[in-house]
């Protein structure tokens, strides 16, 4: 695939390497294959090494034949290969194209392999330095060092290159470079949210119009217009003369994409590091391999273990309780779940681990009324739950299901049916609620909460939000929601910019929908910890209040706001500021 790159970037591609151009290019003798030496080369073909006992080839001549031949032909092999190298490196010369130098790399190890010569290390090494494959050109390089047949000069060459690519390494501004590069080598026009996020790991190191300009095309490419929007917008936000026409082409696509250069909701929050934080060189999120939470043994195996009369759950014995177990396994893994199936095969997998004789496995079981019969050798629930991580939606299509809209009599739809979180649930306030965000653009979207497999930050794989939290509706309407979300931690803004986009739904004569959905708010207490509670009437009463009154109070700028202040500070007993973050 062919990519075109502007002369800017390419410029700095080429101004964050390290310069090997003037070097003096090692030279191959291929002389273990020329030699006469006794023995076969020490990387040569296999087949040699059963006859290196053999000193004296004219005692066998015909034994020495075929050892000739065989040397013949292995030597054949490694030209091959390291013409097929040279070719490969003059053309990423021309090209400038890393994974072309990564391909000569290649044909050079593999000369390398028929022939253990210095020289086609050094080529290697080379090679993947051109590549900016770092950790393969230190690996190549210090073979040359240790290769016995590597002249003194060579070998000086080598801890040079060595010594640049340390300090290359530690230079953080060669980061974005990286990635930048590892990322326009992978295709530009390919459709990969992985390009996508490896060039917002650039822009972050480094915030230059190109990096978000690309990496908002491989976010469109993909299909994921609500990142692709966030990225046109970065583009649009540098001031850098030479994107002007990146600027132009973010632009029209926002233009033509029904969206404007600012987002409809600028105040914005991101997934906590702690769960987006890269731990390897591919583009995947932490999260999505790694989850936070074991469910299974903090949960879970906990739940079957008391069932099963294994100790106690908050002091109560739970022995036999099924609506106890049901209880303690709903919120970490959604209503979904089909809870009888969960608990033989849990109540199954861990009598399979425990080392009692079978009468005592048949007193435990006949506690719970149970018995031997009711076990199963296969628990796909469980492998399930061990193996958990967590869904990240990277495309519009993805996230289609999940997308709220409303009609014009007020009801919210969902995936073509009227919404009802009747059947979903979250780990924070159980069944009958599910979670939602909103995009910067107001795009809803609400599902149920599965720990380490569905999050808030799933349905916008980890990008920002405009607002996020709970939501509790039946039939359609809302009566109930909140800001609580510990991916996203929202201020009292976002759940303020998610009931404007509600109210902005509501066709003029519902508005007054907005009296029945009661509202709780995130804040932190004078002890530092994080608190949701619901927000009051104004009139003192204590009784729970409305998305009108929360409105109402918080828009009061006449008044500075100081009702709502009041009912922060000493009804809720929250100490950090609820206007930060406007």
């Amino acid at each position: 695939m062919n990519i075109f790159l502007p002369s800017t970037l390419l410029r700095f591609l080429r101004a964050g390497t390290i310069a090997v151009a003037a070097v003096v290019m090692p030279t191959v003798a291929f002389s273990a294959l020329d030699s006469d030496s006794e023995g076969a080369p020490a990387s040569g073909a296999r087949t040699l090494k059963k006859t290196e006992r053999v000193r004296d080839f004219n005692a066998d001549p015909a034994l020495s034949d075929a050892l000739q031949k065989a040397l013949g032909k292995a030597k054949d092999q490694a030209r091959l290969y390291y013409n097929e190298g040279q070719a490969l490196f003059k053309t990423a010369e021309q090209s400038e194209r890393r994974l072309d130098y990564e391909a000569a790399a290649a044909k050079f190890h593999e000369a390398y392999l028929y022939d253990s010569d210095p020289g086609l290390l050094q080529w290697e090494a080379l090679s993947w330095l051109r590549a900016q494959k770092y950790d393969n050109a230190e690996r190549a390089f210090r073979k040359v060092l240790s290769h016995p047949r590597a002249m003194n000069i060579t070998k000086q060459d080598a801890i040079g290159y060595l010594a640049q690519i340390e300090q290359q390494k530690a230079d953080s501004g060669q980061k974005a470079d990286e990635k930048i590069a590892y990322a326009i080598n992978l295709g530009l026009d390919a459709p990969s949210v992985e390009v996508g996020k490896l060039l917002v790991d650039a822009f972050a190191n480094d915030p230059k119009s190109e990096y978000a300009y690309f990496a908002a095309k491989a976010y469109a490419n993909a299909g994921d217009k609500t990142r692709a929007a966030g990225m046109y917008r970065e583009a649009l936000s540098t001031s850098a003369s030479e994107a002007s026409a990146y600027k132009k082409v973010a632009e029209n696509w926002l233009e033509a994409n029904g969206l404007t250069v600012e987002p409809k909701y600028s105040h914005l929050k991101t997934v906590r590091s702690n769960y987006t934080e890269t731990q390897h060189p591919s583009t995947e999120y932490l999260e999505e391999f790694k989850p936070q939470h074991d469910v299974w043994g903090g949960q879970i195996r906990p739940a079957i273990q008391n069932f099963l009369g294994l100790g106690t759950f908050e002091g109560r014995d739970v022995t036999g309780d099924r609506e106890r177990f049901k209880y303690r396994t709903v919120r970490p893994l959604g209503a979904g779940v089909n809870q009888n199936d969960l608990l033989i095969q849990g109540v199954s997998y861990v009598l399979s681990k425990a080392n009692w004789s079978e009468d005592k496995k048949k007193e435990v079981l006949a506690k719970v009324g149970l018995s031997p019969k009711d076990l199963v050798s296969n628990w796909p629930i469980v492998d399930a739950i061990k193996s958990a991580s967590v869904t990240y939606l990277k495309t519009d299509a993805e996230r289609a299901p999940y997308r709220l809209s409303m009609t014009n009599d007020g009801i919210l739809m969902r995936n073509g049916s009227v919404f009802d979180t009747k059947e979903l649930s979250t780990m924070f306030s159980g069944p009958g609620w599910a979670i939602y965000v909103m995009s910067p653009d107001g795009e809803l979207y609400s599902g149920a909460h599965r720990v380490s497999a569905f999050h808030h930050s799933s349905f916008l794989a980890g990008s920002p939000v405009a607002g996020a939290g709970e939501i509790k509706v039946v039939d359609g309407k809302i009566e109930a929601i909140s800001n609580k979300s510990g991916h996203y931690q929202p201020a009292v803004v976002q759940l303020v910019q998610t009931l404007d986009e509600i109210a902005s739904r509501l066709p003029p004569d519902q508005l007054p929908e907005l009296e029945r959905i009661a509202v709780y708010v995130g804040g932190q207490t004078l002890a530092g910890q994080f608190k949701t509670k619901p927000w009051p009437r104004p009139d003192g009463s204590g009784d729970q209040g409305s998305a009108a009154d929360f409105l109402a109070q918080y828009n009061d700028v006449d008044r500075e706001r100081k009702a709502f202040l009041q009912v922060w500070r000493t009804e809720l007993n929250f100490d950090n500021d609820p206007f930060a973050g406007e």
